[in-house]
């Protein structure tokens, strides 16, 4: 079992394994603020992809790169500038698509995994808000609901952030195509997303203020709900220092956090039973679990 993870100011792909050990350097040298990372390790593929942010905000020069398992054959498969600024990615490997976030962008972008046919299936607006409630960040795919759900994180602290979903056709989704509901409103500002195989939770980062903010919680997937109350919401663990990254283990049930303090974590299915891998690591930012042959 391996974890591959990403260092924003320090520009590294990094793994080890799933206790910490083994850590390796896979890619260094990244100038443009890796944020989202996604493993496809399926025979006779072996590749690790990752979002870069870009230079800056202010810059639309954002991509999407890919290398081997061992770093080798560096890649870009969306150029600079295609993407604003993508954040967190998805690979559906039953499809042959790559699913990612732009902030900036304020959109949700699919392609294939070499990068081509790339189709923006969502535009968010604003009218009144601040520009910030239309930046999408986390995105998870809901494979047995045929359901997308996505993070739009609103301002820094704000509470003004949402958590939308939309039906998927995983097959041909057109351009623009995505009708959103709202699942959750005014929460502090919920950031990357993940859903278990089954379908049956949502988990979430949030990096708000406390006591809402800077948690992972979990949802229990209800696929016809329509409801933006906080029902069924359940912060599951608390204290995260700028709570960003997360990855299921299906298999034994646990759940990897990373955080821009450099803290990378496993809890329980539940949020127990809470587990320190790393400390002040660095700036960590996406994470991504694999289970071999899996």
């Amino acid at each position: 079992m391996s974890l591959y993870y990403l260092d924003i100011l320090q520009g590294t792909v990094r793994s080890c394994n799933a206790d910490g050990s083994d850590e390796r350097v896979i890619v260094d040298n990244i100038k443009t603020l890796p944020d989202g990372i996604q493993v496809d390790d399926r025979p006779g593929q072996g590749w690790i992809y990752w979002t870069n942010m870009g230079t800056s905000p202010d810059t639309p020069d954002g991509s999407l790169s890919r290398c081997r398992l061992d770093g080798s054959q560096h890649e870009y498969i969306v150029q600079p500038g295609a993407t604003i600024t993508p954040k967190q990615m998805q690979l559906d490997v039953d499809f042959g698509f790559l699913y990612w976030c732009d902030r900036e962008g304020k959109a949700i972008f699919r392609a294939k995994l070499d990068g081509s046919d790339q189709t923006r299936l969502y535009q968010a607006t604003v009218s009144t808000e601040p520009e910030s409630c239309a930046w999408c960040v986390g995105v998870a795919i809901d494979k047995a609901n045929n359901y997308i759900y996505w993070t739009q994180k609103g301002p820094s602290k704000g509470g003004l952030g949402r958590i939308f979903r939309a039906p998927l056709d995983r097959a041909a989704q057109s351009q623009d195509s995505l009708q959103a509901q709202v699942v959750f409103e005014h929460l502090p500002e919920p950031i990357d997303l993940e859903i278990d195989e089954d379908g049956k939770h949502l988990y979430w980062t949030d990096r708000g203020d406390v006591p809402f903010g800077n948690t992972l919680n979990r949802w229990s997937i209800q696929a016809q709900a329509t409801t933006t109350a906080l029902a069924g919401q359940a912060i599951i663990a608390t204290k995260l220092h700028e709570g960003i990254g997360l990855a299921l283990d299906q298999k034994s049930k646990h759940v990897y956090v990373s955080d821009l303090l450099g803290g990378l974590y496993r809890y329980d299915w539940d949020g127990g039973n809470k587990k320190v891998i790393f400390q002040d690591a660095g700036n960590l930012t996406g994470i991504a679990f694999v289970e071999p042959g899996a």
